[in-house]
Order: C-alpha cells, then structure tokens, then sequence
C-alpha cells in the first residue's frame, strides 16, 4: 500500500515538475535572462571583468533548469505521499480527497507563503555576493521552523480535541444507563470514575470500542451473575 502511494505520489510530482518547466521556460526564463544581461551591462560600465561562466545559460536554460524543477517536483511528490499516509484515517471522516486537498494546501502554506511572506527572495541580479550562504541557511531554517511549528500545532490540536473522551465513555457510560451511579474518582485520572458493583442480574451496556476518535460505538449488553 505505502509503496502504491509513493508511486503515485512521485508520478504526480513528475506531471507536475513538467508543468512547472514549461511555464519557468515561458515566463521565467526571459526575466531571468534580462536580469543577468543588465547585471553584466552595469559591470561593463564600472570596467569590471565579467567573471567565467561555470556553466552558460544555455545549459542553465534548459537541461539545467529541467534537471532542477522535475527532480525537486518528484520529490515533493514522495514526500507528500509519506505525508498524505501518515495523515489519512487520523482526521476524522475526511475522504481521501479531502484529505489530499487538506495536506497539499499545509504543504504549501507551510512551505512556501510563510517563509516567503516572512523572508522573500530577492530578484535575480540583486543583493549581496558575500551573503549567499548566510541568507540561504537563513531561508532554509525558516521553512523548517515552520514546518515544525505546523506539526506541534497539529499534535496539540490533537491532544486537546482526544480529551481522553474514549476512556471516560468507557468508564462511565455503561453505569448510567443500567441506572447505577459511578464510582467515587480514583487513579484513571482527572474526571474518570471507577465502576460501581453491579447487582447480580441487571444487564449492563458496554462500550464495546476502543477507538481513538472519540465518537460513539455500538454497544452491546451482557448479563452480571452473582
């Protein structure tokens, strides 16, 4: 199942990562290129020496570019998959597609929109040589301080939506509706009472789940003898 999901996930990406390329070719790429052509223009007229190109635009443009997009768009695809695993079944009654939409716009909010809308790039051509690394090490640690501060949110609301629900009900539930009150607290925990005796014949129900969700189970009944 995990391996289907991957595969699917990655080809997913690829189909993506392609779309990308064309639309980075058509309107990217010639900003790109007028951005670069300004910068070499301004280092002319200062009679600066243009430094060797490592690799030209040519293979920038094309092979480069493609290698680029389509291999970081696969691997988001895989790791939206690990993701989309991970979280289908945990959030209530979403169907799969919900819950792909769900995970897809976390992904990109998480992402992308709050270290762009807290650090964005900067232009081609514009800023500070000597800054390159310190502000790619800075963009990268602001992505994943986001992303782990989307998962801890996640787990919080989590925690606090469980509320320990389930064991309470368990507890609790079949006393009140065979007429017996509950127990007085003990060790289970804060608001969860232990079970009373019951007298010999009264049919009790019982919560026959054992679920984490918290939502409510059929109950089935069995018959206490002395």
């Amino acid at each position: 199942m995990m391996r289907m999901l991957l595969v699917r996930g990655m080809l997913t990406g690829l189909v993506a990562g392609l779309l990308a390329l064309v639309f980075a070719r058509i309107f990217g790429e010639p900003s790109v290129g007028a951005a670069i052509d300004f910068e070499s223009a301004g280092q002319a007229a200062m009679g600066e020496t243009p430094e060797p190109e490592l690799v030209s635009r040519g293979v920038q443009s094309t092979i480069g570019l493609a290698t680029g997009v389509v291999v970081y768009a696969v691997t988001f695809g895989g790791l939206f998959a690990v993701a989309f695993a991970l979280t289908y079944g945990r959030n209530g009654r979403l169907s799969p597609r919900a819950t792909a939409a769900v995970v897809a716009l976390g992904g990109y909010l998480t992402t992308f929109v709050v270290p762009f809308l807290k650090y964005p790039a900067n232009p081609p051509s514009v800023g500070n040589p000597d800054t390159i690394n310190e502000r790619t090490v800075t963009y990268f640690g602001l992505v994943a301080l986001s992303i782990a501060l989307a998962i801890a949110a996640t787990a919080a609301d989590r925690q606090r939506g469980a509320g320990g629900l389930p064991r309470r009900r368990a507890v609790e539930l079949p006393h009140r509706l065979a007429g017996h009150p509950a127990g007085p607290l003990d060790h289970h925990g804060p608001g969860v009472r232990s079970a009373g005796p019951a007298s010999p014949g009264a049919r009790i129900a019982v919560d026959a789940s054992g679920g984490r969700d918290g939502r409510p189970r059929p109950l089935t009944s069995r018959t206490v003898t002395a």
